[in-house]
């Protein structure tokens, strides 16, 4: 591939992400094919924009407050936590607008960005308490 061609799809594709976070946050409007041609890039960055907002939000929170609204453990492991909370949010927002699940707007982001991992936390909590229950109980006498 001529690298200049690469350089420039490169730059075409950061400017059509960075004009379509730009309609997405501070025009309020709803991306799509028709106004940008990256969509689903973009709705997965905003959401991984959002999860890292999450956490510094809760951070500062924690340092007014002294407690975690995220229920978080601040200190060495928030660097973890914000990494983690925006890459998870980035993975769960692409995998959900390319199922068509979202739309892509800021109400969308907001919601994949700061609730993301208490879904799936909860999800999987459920999990293993339908896992729990769906096991066979032993008998009382048969350990005797």
């Amino acid at each position: 591939m001529n690298p200049n061609l690469s350089d420039r799809l490169d730059r075409q594709t950061m400017e059509n992400l960075l004009a379509g976070l730009e309609l997405i946050f501070f025009e309020m409007t709803i991306v799509d094919k028709e106004n940008n041609q990256n969509p689903v890039l973009v709705f997965a960055v905003a959401c991984s924009i959002v999860g890292a907002a999450a956490v510094i939000l809760d951070l500062t929170f924690y340092f007014l407050r002294g407690r975690s609204l995220l229920e978080l453990k601040h200190g060495k492991s928030t660097l973890v936590f914000l990494v983690a909370w925006s890459l998870g949010a980035l993975i769960i927002g692409w995998a959900g607008q390319m199922a068509k699940i979202f739309e892509v707007s800021v109400t969308a982001a907001v919601t994949v960005g700061f609730a993301w991992p208490l879904i799936f936390t909860r999800y999987m909590r459920e999990k293993a308490l339908e896992e729990t229950q769906d096991e066979p109980e032993q008998n009382m006498e048969e350990e005797k």
